[in-house]
């Protein structure tokens, strides 16, 4: 009996001894288990990666000898690497997967048969995607370079890129983009079935119609006035209206209804602009009152 005892005092003292080394292996054998099980899921980088940085903590700044701690830095050290080349192999993978969904969405998108119709498909999810309130811009933009790849001379792969600009915030890209649209308009010339509606655009294949020209020098005019109203410069200001005021004029010729919303970046309405632009508000400090709301 007082040898059983003996040897199960002897036992304890040497968990004793290395009990930080025995309760840090036990966790990543554990870890280990729950890794091949997939129970962690998408969280099994980051849990590892966290387990892994805390034992090298612990070897670093805890108690235990010297053996302990190199045990608990080469353990620590290995999860922590496992879990970055799983964590870039996972990428490149779901990279690799993506670049051949493309491929072969654009295989199937550029025949003859099915073009329209995916384009069509396409332009809705460009539409709903850049109205959401909390845009993916990610997804935006996923969806903008696949429209690019099956038809990149498609007014719509210009039009979407300077809206998508226009969410991040960067206008001044945006208007860039938007005038390469129009002068693209302008090579292009009437288009034929163009009945004024925003689905011409779609049905026509160009991706250029008279209301989506309208909209641009609509978006333009709104650019122009809102820095016109900012300029220090009388001569600048002077400049700004004149081209807002031609802009809303264009705009008026592609879409004589005019456009009745007033959407984020565009607070002023066509109404709006013709009253704030017309001779007699030149110079008036009334001028660039804000526009009232809907």
């Amino acid at each position: 009996m007082s040898r059983l005892a003996e040897k199960l005092s002897t036992m304890l003292a040497y968990v004793g001894r290395y009990w930080i080394t025995w309760t840090i292996c036990s966790t990543f054998a554990t870890f280990a288990v729950l890794w091949s099980s997939d129970v962690l899921g998408q969280y099994r980088v980051a849990a590892g990666t966290i387990l892994g940085t805390v034992a090298i903590a612990i070897a670093g700044f805890g108690p235990g000898r010297f053996f302990e701690k190199c045990v608990i830095v080469g353990l620590g050290t290995v999860v922590v690497g496992w879990c970055a080349y799983s964590d870039n192999a996972d990428q490149v993978n779901s990279l690799a997967v993506k670049a051949e969904l493309e491929k072969d969405i654009e295989a199937y998108a550029t025949q003859p048969a099915f073009k329209a119709d995916f384009l069509a498909f396409l332009t809705g999810r460009l539409r709903d995607c850049v109205r959401a309130k909390e845009m993916d811009v990610a997804h935006c933009d996923d969806l903008e370079s696949m429209f690019t790849h099956i038809d990149q001379s498609n007014g719509t792969v210009l039009y979407y890129e300077a809206e998508i600009l226009r969410r991040k915030g960067r206008l001044r890209d945006s208007d860039d983009q938007l005038f390469t649209y129009l002068e693209a308009d302008k090579r292009l010339g009437p288009i034929a079935n163009d009945d004024g509606t925003a689905a011409a655009c779609t049905k026509n294949g160009t991706g250029h119609c008279r209301q989506r020209t309208a909209w641009i020098y609509h978006s333009l005019a709104n650019d122009e006035f809102r820095r016109a109203c900012a300029a220090n410069s009388s001569l600048q200001r002077a400049e700004l209206l004149s081209k807002a005021r031609a802009d809303v004029n264009f705009s008026r010729q592609f879409f004589p209804t005019g456009f009745e919303q007033r959407l984020g970046t565009r607070p002023w309405n066509t109404a709006d602009l013709e009253a704030a632009l017309a001779p007699k508000m030149t110079d008036s400090p009334r001028q660039c009152d804000a526009p009232p709301k809907d």
